[in-house]
């Protein structure tokens, strides 16, 4: 019993000399909460020497505003110019999307109308029952309007993705949190002493 109070004991000294230590180490760290904007900080380099760098501040709604006016001006704004061409490819795509079905719809509502008038149509040989125009009709106004969903949750998302970068732009001041890509080999479970190849995602938090 008294081992093992003796043991508790020192772990808990142990943890709270830890803890002294760890805070004084980063004891030049900066809290971003007492920053006002545009201030000028020190961030502490992997070779252990301040360094003097301009904290980079954004208004969340205003970032939120702009892609809402314009999708990708919030990205802009944030600085984020790598994000443009994956916002308008997304938005884009919707909207052509939107206008395709829209047109294929269209036709096949023009060959249903002549067709019902006693016309003939374009599609008469390959499509000669009514009930086959109106499927058709019926899959084109669909995928129209799936399409028109998806692109105004692209839109919305393009707002939350600005606003949220907006919050997070100086959440990482330092080198102390990375994260790396690298191949490796592995042996593989299967086969032996034969090694499987590929990437692996590692994360350092100094």
């Amino acid at each position: 019993m008294k081992l093992i109070i003796k043991y508790i004991f020192l772990t808990v000294l142990l943890f709270v000399f830890q803890k002294k230590t760890l805070a004084q180490h980063d004891s030049t760290k900066v809290n971003i909460n007492y920053i006002t904007k545009d201030a000028p900080i020190q961030v502490l380099g992997a070779d252990g020497i301040a360094y003097q760098e301009d904290l980079i501040n954004k208004e969340p709604s205003t970032a939120a505003l702009y892609s809402a006016v314009l999708p990708g001006l919030g990205q802009i704004y944030n600085e984020k110019y790598w994000k443009l061409p994956l916002v308008y490819g997304a938005i884009g795509g919707g909207v052509y999307a939107i206008m395709w079905n829209q047109k294929n719809y269209n036709i096949f509502l023009e060959a249903y109308r002549i067709r019902l008038s006693g016309g003939k149509d374009d599609y008469i040989m390959v499509l000669p029952e009514e009930k086959q125009l109106i499927s058709w009709m019926d899959y084109y106004r669909n995928q129209r309007d799936l399409s028109i969903f998806i692109t105004i949750g692209l839109y919305a998302f393009n707002i939350l993705d600005a606003y949220v970068d907006a919050h997070l732009i100086n959440f990482n001041i330092s080198d102390d949190l990375a994260l790396k890509i690298e191949p490796d080999a592995m042996p593989s479970p299967v086969l032996g002493s034969y090694y499987a190849y590929g990437v692996k995602l590692k994360f350092n938090f100094k």
